[in-house]
């Protein structure tokens, strides 16, 4: 389930969030639930706090048993499925990587990821990803969160194969583009596929340069903007 986790420096009125869908994939689900859905693109406009808080409006569906018409929460997330997810889906070639990150039905059956993953035992999982969330800068809450989501599934196999997509622009061509208004100072995506197998593949299934250079990820996995003051300053030159 990506999740959308806010770092806010002051109070900002009306920030605009917009996912759009890669090509192939579809958004199913958000959290909380937001006025606007289609299954290419999800959007809120909500109110930031400087506990980085969001104050969310609830859509008019779900304003039901009481008269809230508003909750606070710390993060947005929202499910989708993308190519292999759907059953039914024959490959004779191996995944490269499986963008199969649609939960409960995950993961689904198919062919092996071999290229660029490590292959590690299941029981060493939580002190791995913490590592490996550790090296690509993901924040410790974030850390925290994303490993207790995963594990559970991860530890009913005997051996895991992982891989982290290792670009911010490759994140918004496999995965989904993000949009805010006002524009961030800067935005980091970690997006992360696996696969469970019982069986230990030989180093001869594998690719032969199958590390994962995780700092070079860190690296990449960020984008910077130019962004003006906000809210706007008038200019008093110009009058």
């Amino acid at each position: 389930m990506p999740t959308l986790t806010f770092y806010i420096d002051n109070f900002v009125k009306h920030l605009f969030i917009e996912v759009c869908a890669a090509k192939a994939s579809k958004i199913t689900s958000t959290t909380p639930a937001c006025k606007e859905k289609t299954d290419k693109s999800v959007s809120w406009i909500v109110d930031g706090l400087e506990t980085n808080e969001l104050i969310v409006p609830l859509p008019s569906s779900e304003i039901i048993s009481s008269d809230k018409v508003e909750i606070k929460c710390p993060m947005l997330s929202y499910e989708s499925i993308g190519p292999g997810e759907r059953a039914g889906y024959e490959s004779t070639v191996a995944l490269t990587p499986p963008l199969r990150y649609h939960s409960p039905v995950y993961p689904p059956t198919g062919p092996p990821v071999v290229e660029k993953c490590s292959q590690i035992p299941s029981c060493d999982a939580k002190e791995w990803l913490l590592a490996a969330l550790t090296t690509l800068r993901l924040p410790p809450q974030q850390r925290h969160a994303m490993i207790m989501y995963w594990l559970p599934m991860m530890e009913r196999y005997k051996f895991l194969l992982i891989r982290f997509l290792e670009s911010y622009e490759a994140i918004n061509k496999e995965v989904s583009k993000i949009s805010l208004l006002p524009t961030p100072a800067s935005i980091r995506r970690v997006f992360m596929t696996w696969q469970g197998i019982d069986e230990k593949l030989d180093e001869l299934e594998m690719e032969e340069d199958n590390t994962q250079n995780l700092n070079y990820i860190a690296e990449n996995s960020i984008k910077y903007f130019d962004v003006p003051a906000w809210p706007p300053v008038p200019d008093l030159s110009l009058r």
